[in-house]
């Protein structure tokens, strides 16, 4: 039985899920992504017309660039404690809402300064914050299942869920291209808006995690002042009791989550200058380093999601095989190489810019890949009590090496079957041969 159907002090029991909430929220944080990303991207995207609307250099557009991205790290990181007290549900509506408005503002900002615009394009990090808000909710809506079905394809499934990336830049890139000559800049940041108001709508719907609902039935009956009857149901789904107390961000820096911490946010920070520069501002790179047409530098980009689409379903299919931290570190590996001869390949002739186009459309493939397994990796590496999770994800690990355990058996098997019918075979061959064989008539009657 699973560890959230048992009940506790008075009855209490977490609410259930089912297979069908299940794929109700792995849609709802599929298009709550994606429309996140069109909004984060579209800036980028846009941001030469906008500079040219209000008449900035180069130089103030790389130094805007360069304070909202400061800005937008600073709200991704308060997200973490808000989504602690309010819920996963609450904030996927928090972040994919917020993204929304701070979408409308935005066609009205660049007029009261660049001030107010690194303002609010700073709170619109909330849609990259919804990245690892959904990657969290998912995490703890299969534990709580535990699907043998769905612990087998897991890796597939979030690179379905996180490819909303490649998705959102190539809706961005290629509505931007239409909708560009009709309505303007500012139009299209008030049509991104509409979409992610719906979806903020629809993840009202979506049924809060057990594990949630368990740190939050442990907190209200500590201040109530029950603590044994909080103690026992910290006992009855196996949460460390004296750990939740002490849960927040700073659980991240401390003990056995310190590690994982520097590593892979390091990793990601690194990872995160490539993505910056080619991914979020492709259309700055290409119209001002290599002279691409605006026009041309949105087709490429469109092709470069494409193919980065296809680099996260890779991801997910091998990360299954052989293990997430191998496919993060080989894809990384090989878009790092792919990026470094970009961005040192010099200003081609315009009979050799094809050159440009290839590596640039080949780097989102790997570059971006790896973002699959780094949002699902996070949760498991910090203990429940510092983000909120439970016991069960241990559980999960295990049960995903014992998997790529039975699966590399099964590709074993047939080989050896093989191996031990001919060594059967051989013997048998090898006993006949050599058989003691009975004696002859003759022979028995003259002994």
């Amino acid at each position: 039985m699973s560890l959230y159907k048992k009940t506790t002090v008075n009855g209490w029991q977490p609410q259930q899920l089912t297979i069908r909430d299940a794929k109700f929220a792995t849609w709802i944080a599929f298009f709550a992504w994606v429309f996140a990303v069109y909004d984060f991207i579209l800036f980028g995207t846009l941001l030469p017309e906008i500079g040219d609307h209000f008449g900035w250099s180069e130089v103030e557009q790389a130094e805007l660039a360069t304070w909202v991205a400061v800005g937008g790290a600073i709200i991704a990181l308060a997200i973490g404690p808000l989504v602690d007290k309010l819920g996963r549900r609450l904030g996927i509506v928090v972040t994919v809402g917020g993204a929304a408005v701070c979408s409308l503002l935005t066609a009205i900002g660049g007029a009261w300064g660049k001030g107010a615009l690194i303002g609010i394009r700073s709170v619109a990090g909330l849609g990259y914050a919804e990245q690892t808000v959904n990657a969290t909710y998912l995490t703890e809506i299969y534990a709580a299942l535990d699907d043998p079905a769905l612990n087998r394809r897991k890796g597939f499934i979030y690179s379905l869920v996180q490819g909303g990336w490649p998705v959102g830049a190539l809706v961005a890139s290629a509505l931007t291209a239409l909708l560009m000559p009709i309505i303007g800049w500012q139009g299209s940041f008030i049509f991104a808006a509409l979409p992610s108001f719906i979806i903020a709508l629809l993840a009202l719907k979506l049924k809060e995690t057990p594990q949630f609902q368990i740190h939050q039935h442990i907190h209200q009956l500590r201040h109530l002042g029950d603590i044994e009857q909080a103690r026992q149901v910290a006992r009855d789904y196996q949460v460390d009791y004296d750990a939740h107390q002490q849960a927040g961000l700073s659980a991240a820096f401390r003990g056995a989550s310190l590690r994982a911490t520097l590593v892979l946010g390091g990793a990601v920070l690194i990872n995160w200058f490539a993505i910056q520069i080619f991914s979020v501002l492709g259309t700055t790179v290409l119209t001002k380093v290599h002279s691409v047409s605006f026009a041309n530098s949105l087709l490429i980009l469109v092709l470069s999601n494409l193919v980065g689409y296809c680099g996260y379903l890779t991801h997910g299919w091998l990360g299954d095989r052989f293990g997430r931290r191998n496919t993060i570190a080989v894809g990384w590996m090989i878009g790092g190489g792919v990026i470094r001869r970009d961005a040192f390949l010099p200003q081609q002739p315009p009979d050799d810019r094809r050159a440009v186009q290839h590596r640039f459309v080949l780097s989102d493939r790997p570059l971006c890949g790896g973002a699959v397994f780094h949002q699902r990796k996070l949760p498991y590496r910090h203990p429940r009590h510092g983000r909120r999770a439970d016991r069960r994800d241990g559980a999960d690990r295990r049960h995903y090496r014992r998997h790529r355990y039975h699966h590399r058996t099964q590709r074993r098997r047939p080989l050896a079957n093989r191996r031990a019918v001919v060594r059967r075979r051989t013997l048998l061959r090898f006993r006949r041969h050599h058989a003691v064989r009975p004696p002859c008539g003759a022979a028995q009657r003259a002994l």
